[in-house]
């Protein structure tokens, strides 16, 4: 598998990503990314964090609701800069992508292409 490829292909799916990140939930690690500029393994960890944070409130949100109502597979928060946004896998709610951007636009464009490689690397059923 070409994670690195991968992630690049990630953020050059949409103008304006500045960084795609593969994570584990579960660690809080950061385990590869790609960003236009260099990040400290600190600041990618607490990126991970943000993104356990963000997916423990759509997990209790989910609970105190009763029907259906979308996704629970990804997260977005409004930052001074843009967006970051949170994908998990459907399969193993470990692995995570996160992607940094200026727009909402943007945002939503990544999610699909973050789906996707999450589901590339699942394992075979």
């Amino acid at each position: 598998m070409r994670i690195d490829e991968d992630l690049k292909a990630i953020m050059g799916s949409a103008d304006g990503c500045s960084l795609v990140a593969l994570g584990d939930l579960q660690t809080r690690l950061v385990l590869r990314f790609v960003s236009e500029r260099s990040l400290t393994q600190e600041r990618l960890n607490h990126v991970c964090a943000q993104a356990n944070r963000a997916f423990r409130y759509v997990d209790a949100l989910r609970q105190d609701v009763s029907s259906e109502t979308g996704a629970d597979d990804n997260a977005m928060m409004a930052t001074p800069k843009g967006y970051d946004v949170f994908i998990r896998s459907a399969q193993n709610h470990t692995d995570v992508i996160f992607c940094s951007c200026n727009d909402m636009r943007t945002a939503k464009q990544l999610v699909k292409h973050a789906r996707e490689f999450l589901l590339k690397m699942a394992p075979a059923a």
